[in-house]
């Protein structure tokens, strides 16, 4: 650059960082922002110069390799061509960037990718509420790593049978009992009631069982005295009662059987 145009430039290269961006404001040298959107060091300087930049493939390079992040964000979103987007929100290194990206992404392929593939979790779950295609869902409610990613395909799942299977399999003690609130079939609660290895599943499955032999099963043999005792509380065998009230070793089933014994 020559003598005249840096004069004329003067204030970008200053040592202020304050008077660089003030300077920028002043110039419309495309060539001369560019430069200082990717090399100043200061990164409101470098978004002071990205503010009048326009050209997508520029905006993409800032939005993939900027050191800031809010610099990414900004860049983001001044960027509307669809096929730099999907670039983005799948090789951006930063998953809130990833994130963002998917609010502008309108195609389900790209989102459906997002949802079963990203590292992270918080964007996987944000793509999977963008997703509409119900065996996409299911998939996610069956096979997604993380619960949390799980749960969200469960709230959007409108089939028992489906959810009465994420009842009996999944993982995380917090699935079951969330697939348990939307479910009606007494057969999944008895086998809960009686098999499950969370304690408090077991009780809430006790209380909306229906099944007599079973609770009377369960009020002797259970491990959990909590479950044992909402079980007590559904039977009315007399003899059971007056045994349960004499021989359980806590004391707060003996005094629920004895109080069913009046």
């Amino acid at each position: 650059m020559g003598i005249i145009d840096k004069t004329f430039h003067k204030g970008v290269y200053s040592e202020n960082w304050s008077e660089r961006q003030n300077a920028i404001k002043t110039t419309d040298d495309i060539k001369l922002l560019q430069k200082i959107a990717l090399t100043d060091e200061n990164w409101l300087v470098r978004s002071e110069a990205l503010k009048k930049i326009e050209n997508q493939d520029f905006l993409e390079t800032i939005a993939l390799n900027d050191k800031n992040i809010d610099l990414r964000q900004q860049a983001l979103q001044k960027i509307d061509n669809p096929k730099i987007l999907k670039n983005i929100v799948l090789y951006n290194d930063n998953p809130d960037v990833r994130r963002s990206t998917l609010e502008k992404i309108k195609d389900q392929k790209v989102i459906q990718y997002v949802a079963l593939n990203d590292d992270h979790w918080w964007v996987r779950r944000a793509a999977l509420e963008k997703i509409e295609d119900p065996t996409i869902i299911e998939n996610i409610a069956f096979l997604d790593k993380n619960y949390k990613v799980r749960k969200a395909a469960l709230d959007k799942i409108p089939y028992e049978k489906v959810i009465e299977k994420i009842a009996l399999n999944d993982e995380h003690w917090v699935i079951r009992k969330a697939a348990l609130e939307k479910i009606t079939n007494s057969q999944i609660f008895d086998k809960l009631a009686k098999n499950d290895i969370n304690w408090e599943i077991r009780k809430d499955c006790v209380e909306k069982s229906n099944n007599r032999l079973l609770m009377e099963d369960i009020a002797v043999n259970d491990e959990n005295f909590e479950v044992r005792a909402a079980a007590v509380k559904k039977i009315n065998n007399h003899d059971l009662l007056f045994k349960i009230s004499k021989d359980d070793t806590n004391f707060v089933v003996r005094e629920v059987a004895r109080s069913c014994l009046h």
